[in-house]
């Protein structure tokens, strides 16, 4: 009896495990489409005429910002979330119009989402090395969704300095 108690508990937080990490992941994905809207909301907001503004010599230019939060989602996913190579490389985000910057960042967006959508639950903990430090899979989506906020923020401090109301914001 003690055996068909210990294998029904062990089966219960196996299934309620899985369960939680699902819906992280299920949850992730929602906020990452609202992301997503709101970034590029952001980014169609700023005059392509000032697109390479930026408020200090040692920042960089409002394009910049959007290429290299761009950039680092395809880095991240592609290097530890998958196997995939991604549809496009950072190097083309470089001397881009306003018009293909927000296409690229796109293209950015689809591939972080599909590869979050064939995200197996199971793999959320598993160990990587990063940046000399073992991290689990799970960190690397949260690194991803929280230097994309940082870079977007940014890019909304540059839009009120050119006195551009940015767009409402877009959480959960």
């Amino acid at each position: 009896m003690r055996y068909l108690l210990l294998i029904i508990v062990f089966c219960t937080s196996s299934v309620l495990s899985f369960a939680q990490k699902n819906a992280f992941l299920n949850e992730l994905a929602k906020k990452w489409d609202n992301a997503r809207t709101y970034t590029i909301q952001t980014a169609e907001l700023m005059p392509d005429s000032v697109y390479n503004f930026k408020p200090v010599t040692n920042e960089m230019t409002f394009g910049e910002q959007l290429g290299h939060l761009s950039g680092n989602m395809l880095w991240l996913s592609s290097k530890f979330l998958t196997d995939q190579k991604p549809p496009i490389s950072t190097n083309d985000f470089k001397g881009k119009s306003k018009k293909e910057m927000i296409e690229l960042s796109q293209k950015s967006f689809d591939f972080v989402t599909k590869v979050l959508k064939e995200f197996e639950p199971s793999n959320l903990e598993d160990e990587i090395e990063f940046a000399g430090q073992k991290m689990v899979k799970r960190q690397i989506l949260l690194l991803i969704n929280d230097h994309l906020t940082h870079h977007r923020a940014q890019m909304i401090v540059y839009l009120r300095l050119k006195n551009i109301q940015p767009p409402k914001y877009i959480g959960w």
